[in-house]
């Protein structure tokens, strides 16, 4: 069975939930594949298809920039 994957840009993020426009136009609602992964809008990652008819980011690929809003509160 070959196994699916690819690269694409996180257009949202939901806690372990991530959605990402791959390279060649679609988009995937996907899971992250470790707790350890933090992936933020505009991160350029990598993903998996798996068997159970899920997507999972597998890697978070370089980033080029962060932006963050800090809490006011601190």
């Amino acid at each position: 069975m070959k196994t699916e994957s690819g690269t694409g840009c996180v257009t949202s993020v939901y806690g372990r939930r991530v959605v990402i426009n791959t390279s060649d136009g679609q988009t995937l609602d996907c899971t992250t594949a470790s707790r350890k992964l933090s992936p933020l809008c505009g991160d350029q990652v990598v993903w998996q298809a798996l068997d159970n008819n899920e997507t999972a980011v597998t890697e978070i690929l370089e980033r080029r920039n962060t932006l963050l809003r800090h809490d006011a509160r601190l």
